[in-house]
């Protein structure tokens, strides 16, 4: 399956469990000026969503043996260090499926 697909599949799956997403790109591009622009956050995930409790998810759609980078690697430390879940997803939704129980969770201070 594409990256492309695996990305598709997972807005499909957020959706279906009521999160509210946001397809996120990261790159450049070469201005009139000649300058670059810069656009998206470096290492941030392809997908963004809050799930219906509020809690923060980043998806980083890959193929079956495409690698993490670098800033990949930072950005996901940095999500879950701060209560946030983020997930790889290798060729299909099954990373989505194995969060589950974290994504849709109501955050602690939801839990009364």
């Amino acid at each position: 399956m594409s990256e492309g697909h695996v990305i598709k599949a997972c807005i499909d799956w957020l959706c279906l469990h009521q999160c509210d997403i946001i397809r996120n790109n990261t790159g450049a591009y070469k201005a009139e000026s000649g300058h670059y622009i810069r656009y998206g956050k470096k290492g941030s995930g392809d997908i963004l969503a809050l799930s219906p409790f509020g809690r923060w998810v980043e998806v980083e759609a890959k193929t079956r043996d495409g690698q993490l980078r670098p800033e990949q690697l930072e950005r996901m430390a940095l999500v879950r260090s701060k209560g946030g879940v983020y997930v790889v997803a290798r060729g299909n939704i099954d990373a989505l499926e194995q969060y589950k129980s974290e994504i849709l969770a109501k955050p602690l201070w939801q839990a009364v």
